[in-house]
């Protein structure tokens, strides 16, 4: 009998959401009884939000909505999502040198103000009141935006520890000494995309000059360039009861070049994966006016910029932009820039956030698109980092060796690169899975030392140089399945899985497909368990992520540190006991056999067909169930000479290679991509056309199966 070690979650997936509150105070929303109307909301016992009405508008729920997470979402609001200020946040409002606010004019148009002072300069003596001493920045409009009951945003951010909070309130009083407000919803909210600094008061508070514009001036495009951080507010309707609208101000972060000036009076920025809980965004479906505030800490300027958003969910540009899900372009109304203003400066060097490792800049994103549009030219990469992933698995990271771009991919494609074969210069076409998300800058593939294209790339040293074409390959996971996932590998086999798992599991906080993901992995002992260690650590970041590792002769080691208990094998009783549902998406690579008897137990098992997703090069091919062919009708032809069988064309097929696997033909093939050569035929009759240019070298009366389909409405005959 197979025997599995399953690596156990080590947190509460509803933790991830929001920042942890700590030690959290027994207060209650009896502190905010006084302001609710009518009895409209009722409040409940424990911790968390006390009312039954969501803590989110419609604008948010709707987005919760599209990406599946109302459930998860509104189950972890009610967990951390406040009322009051606990303990530990009016504590920490208390030694922060500076806040963002949130406010809206008499024209509802949102506006990011930042209040600076010493530390203390936010006092919280009731759990329901913030207030502010300090004046606004000179030029900063935001006192005329403070009437009675006005919806005001709060952002306190402490650069040094990357710690912030964020409130949602309404204006309460002003006096000689500043302003109050009353706090609606207060949460933690995460360290991720913030760049840690330190800052140093100046001995004398300055005095700035502001200027007045509805363009961006040179030392404005010169300023958003080079900047890594700025702040968005945002707001939605509703009456000061209303506890889900409100004003909101949120940071977003990046490297040095995310912001792109299209425009002297137009702005575009990548919005990289947050906490799904989608403030900003939510409001910006509602009201799509936004205040923006860039803050350099090096000179003290400050420019505030009023704005209206447009939020863009898909093209070439989103596509090429490393990290990003989504685009928001900022089209601007007016900007005050007030220089000088701030009465501290940034010292010592900028502590870059991890979290922006993996996101790219725009000139990235200019260059990628270049790349993906040269799919059969030949590039020079470099070889600048090798790492051991098991016995002999190495992993390439390769960077360009001519100062060009790096595509964009998707998780679960492949790289195809050329090796030297003998000393006569011919050269073997091979590819390989990239085992690592896209990052703008750079490709990983992982390689077993296996062959004479696998062993020669294992002999190059670092700084050697290797031609590669674009990624390319459709063994791509699905972004749209609300369904629970399994990624079954063996042996090499693992590294699409990797990249995959990578691209929805990320920064160690958030995940991008809230159903479970089950990672199953077959080697024979630890030393060929590739990425082990990574994926343990992904399961104990991440709830909805379980890992299964088979071994089929684990060592005395490897039984020692529990990686596995017994000997066994991947077969349909280790897939019974796993599955939550035959409803699932299963994405399989390996050598062929293992690929076939799981896609025949899985099939068993009563998991779809269509659901059941697999990679295969070369050999390692897998036999589906034989779909019902349609009789030969009026729908156009394809017919394969040499055994007589005919199939009326699908564009579901995707190619002629595809079409002749439906069909039951056997032809060979390789790469799957254009490149190899391997499943070459004769065309016979009829004209087709490629769906990628071909890379390998054809006779005139030759096509490429895998990149071809039919043209026209003539019957096509190949000599398969």
């Amino acid at each position: 009998m197979s025997h599995i070690l399953a690596v156990a979650p080590e947190v509460d997936p509803s933790g991830l959401l929001f920042e942890r509150m700590g030690s959290a105070n027994s207060h209650r929303s009896r502190y905010n009884m006084g302001m609710r109307a009518g009895g409209a909301m009722i409040s409940k016992p424990g911790l968390g939000w006390p009312f039954d009405q969501s803590p989110f508008h419609q604008g948010e729920r709707a987005l919760h909505e599209l990406y599946g997470r109302r459930q998860q979402i509104d189950f972890a609001a009610r967990r951390v999502i406040q009322d009051h200020l606990t303990e530990q946040h009016r504590v920490f409002f208390g030694q922060l040198p500076f806040v963002l606010i949130g406010s809206v004019d008499h024209e509802g148009q949102p506006w990011a103000s930042m209040l600076v002072g010493r530390p203390g300069f936010v006092d919280s003596t009731d759990p329901v009141i913030l207030r502010f001493e300090a004046d606004p920045l000179p030029g900063d409009p935001l006192l005329r935006h403070l009437v009675d009951g006005a919806p005001i945003g709060v952002l306190g951010i402490e650069l040094p520890t990357r710690r912030r909070n964020r409130i949602s309130g309404r204006f309460q009083t002003l006096d000689e000494r500043g302003f109050a407000i009353r706090v609606v919803q207060s949460f933690g909210n995460c360290p991720q995309y913030i760049q840690g600094r330190d800052l140093e008061f100046l001995q004398e508070r300055p005095s700035a000059n502001i200027e007045h514009s509805d363009r961006l001036t040179l030392h404005d495009r010169t300023m958003l360039a080079g900047a890594d951080t700025f702040y968005i507010a945002s707001a939605s309707p509703g009456g000061p009861e209303d506890i889900s609208a409100g004003a909101d101000v949120s940071h977003r972060g990046g490297r040095p070049g995310f912001i792109r000036i299209d425009d002297d009076r137009t702005i575009t920025t990548p919005d990289f994966v947050g906490n799904y809980v989608f403030n900003t965004l939510g409001n910006l479906s509602v009201e799509p006016r936004a205040g923006l505030l860039f803050a350099d800490f090096k000179s003290g300027d400050v420019t505030m910029i009023a704005c209206r958003s447009e939020v863009i969910w898909e093209g070439e540009e989103l596509r090429s932009f490393a990290g990003a899900q989504r685009l928001v372009r900022f089209h601007i109304k007016q900007i005050i820039r007030l220089r000088g203003a701030l009465p501290f400066r940034a010292v010592g060097s900028t502590e870059v956030s991890t979290e922006i490792e993996g996101t790219g800049t725009w000139s990235e994103a200019v260059q990628a698109q270049k790349a993906s549009r040269e799919l059969a030219r030949w590039r020079p990469f470099r070889i600048v980092k090798k790492d051991k992933e098991s016995r002999n698995i190495l992993s390439f990271v390769l960077e360009p060796a001519d100062d060009g771009g790096v595509a964009a991919h998707l998780a679960g494609q492949f790289l195809p690169i050329k090796v030297l074969a003998g000393d006569d210069g011919s050269h073997l076409v091979r590819s390989y899975s990239l085992s690592e998300v896209a990052n703008g800058r750079t490709y990983r593939i992982s390689v077993k030392r296996d062959g004479i294209a696998s062993c020669w790339l294992h002999d190059r040293p670092t700084g050697a140089v290797i031609d590669v074409l674009p990624p390319r390959g459709e063994f791509i996971f699905n972004t749209a399945t609300r369904k629970p996932v399994m990624l079954i590998s063996a042996g090499v086999g693992v590294t699409p899985m990797v990249a995959i798992v990578n691209s929805l599991l990320v920064n160690d906080m958030r995940t991008r497909h809230a159903e479970p993901i089950i990672w199953l992995q077959a080697a024979r002992n630890g030393g060929d368990l590739a990425f082990a260690a990574h994926i343990i650590h992904k399961v104990r970041h991440h709830a909805n992520l379980s890992a299964h590792f088979v071994l089929s002769a684990p060592n005395r080691e490897d039984q020692a540190g529990r990686l596995a208990d017994h000997v066994g094998r991947i077969d349909r009783d280790v897939l019974a006991r796993l599955l939550p549902t035959s409803d699932i998406d299963a994405y399989l690579c390996g050598p062929g056999g293992f690929m076939q008897s799981i896609y025949d137990a899985l099939l068993g098992l009563g998991v779809p067909d269509r659901q059941i997703h697999f990679e295969s090069f070369g050999p390692a091919r897998v036999l589906r169930k034989q779909e019902k062919i349609r009789p030969a009708g009026s729908s156009q032809l394809i017919r394969f000479g040499r055994t007589g069988k005919a199939i009326a064309w699908s564009s579901s097929f995707g190619s002629l290679l595809g079409a002749a696997g439906v069909a039951g033909v056997t032809a060979p093939y390789g790469c799957k991509s254009g490149v190899c050569g391997s499943c070459a035929a004769r065309l016979v009759r009829g004209s087709v056309t490629y769906t990628l240019p071909p890379v390998a070298e054809l006779d005139d009366s030759e096509i490429l199966l895998c990149c071809t389909v039919p043209e026209g409405k003539d019957e096509v005959v190949i000599d398969v």
